[in-house]
């Protein structure tokens, strides 16, 4: 059992290989460095915002609160693409538990934020 103690917090991967069936990981929380740009396209009260320049009034640095934009957004709101600053465009920032040539592993009580 890998019992994780502490934060990942980095922008990229953590990559377990080769581990034996029956393996566990335990606790593991990660957490990317940047900040990303995210957008909200919901109110409060949970109506959806359907206006591009509504939708990008939401834009703000976060790791909890909405996600990061992507080219789904600009069907869904046509006009956001123009509209977005560019450091909000094609972010993809994440930290990711990779867990690779592995068979029969458990992950338990995985958490994180962007």
């Amino acid at each position: 059992t890998i019992e994780c103690k502490a934060k990942f917090i980095g922008d990229g991967n953590l990559i377990f290989t080769k581990l034996g069936k029956g393996s566990r990981i335990a606790g593991v929380f990660m957490e990317s460095t940047t900040t990303p740009w995210v957008i909200k396209p919901w109110t409060d009260d949970n109506q959806w915002l359907t206006d591009a320049a509504a939708v990008v009034a939401t834009l703000k640095q976060s790791k909890t609160d909405g996600y990061q934009p992507t080219v789904s957004d600009y069907v869904k709101f046509p006009g956001i693409e123009t509209l977005l600053p560019p450091n909000a465009k094609g972010q993809n920032i994440t930290s990711t538990l990779e867990i690779r040539e592995c068979i029969g592993v458990e992950v338990h009580r995985a958490s994180g934020l962007m």
